[in-house]
């Protein structure tokens, strides 16, 4: 099984940083279990199953659900024939898009019917009905549109500043630095961070610096694993393999050797 990915629409291009969807036509005899690396990037996700629902750890996940930037990695089990679709937002999303403090959703998911939003009550019964994937990723897309239209904010742009940096150095960035480039104060710049991306600046950095590594890992751009902590920032490879263990519940060797049954995570940009 392979991600297909779809164009956002560009009214979302500042919301949504990639659309993708995975889909087995058959039932299976045993439910493979995926592991989703830990991502600072939040998201969406409808989930279609004819055993009736996914499971995170045994407890069965909605059908449509909003997701926070998870610092740690998790386990999802798709039992039968599935098919997913994810919208991966920006870090901003939550907060711009949804009006929610994304620190609240930090490792944790939330049904939309919990969220009482009148034009999304009865989207999961109508996703379930759409005859094709791109019929349901339309519906999606305008059921985001128009929640664009009546509620969103302008992304600040000082924590715009922030995550440019962090993206342009691959996490490898200290709280002196962001403080420069912002001219916050450090209780300022966590404040900010924890209401609109979910994690503080230091942790953001880190998991996003893992990201980059996963991302060097994954073009084959090393000749050892040496180069990829190195390239990185880290210390060292001791210093590089902790921290991947810590994201990823495994090594970097394990991970190049059993990276199918893994999500991929799209936190590349930040912004």
């Amino acid at each position: 099984m392979a991600y297909q990915f779809v164009a956002p629409p560009p009214a979302l291009a500042a919301y949504v940083q990639a659309i993708w969807y995975l889909e087995t036509p058959v039932s299976q005899v045993s439910a493979p279990t995926f592991r989703v690396l830990a991502d600072g990037c939040p998201g969406l996700i409808f989930q279609q199953s004819e055993s009736g629902s996914f499971y995170q750890y045994e407890k069965p996940l909605p059908a449509l659900y909003l997701y926070g930037p998870a610092t740690q990695y998790t386990q999802l089990q798709f039992p039968g024939s599935f098919r997913v679709i994810g919208f991966c937002f920006y870090p901003h999303a939550l907060k711009t898009l949804f009006q929610l403090d994304a620190s609240a959703l930090t490792d944790r998911c939330l049904g939309l019917e919990e969220m009482s939003i009148p034009q999304t009550q009865h989207l999961p019964e109508q996703l379930m009905h759409q005859a094709t994937v791109f019929n349901q990723i339309e519906l999606l897309s305008a059921s985001l549109m128009q929640r664009l239209q009546q509620t969103s904010t302008t992304p600040d742009p000082t924590l715009h500043q922030a995550l440019q940096l962090i993206h342009k150095q691959k996490g490898d960035v200290s709280m002196k630095e962001l403080q420069q480039q912002t001219g916050l104060s450090e209780r300022s710049l966590e404040r900010r961070f924890k209401h609109y991306v979910g994690l503080s600046p230091k942790l953001w950095s880190s998991i996003y610096r893992f990201q980059s590594s996963v991302e060097q890992l994954n073009h084959n751009r090393y000749a050892k694993l040496s180069d990829v902590a190195f390239d990185r920032g880290y210390a060292d490879q001791s210093h590089f393999i902790r921290a991947f263990r810590t994201f990823a519940g495994l090594s970097p060797q394990a991970y190049l050797r059993d990276n199918q049954q893994i999500l991929g995570n799209f936190s590349s940009s930040p912004f």
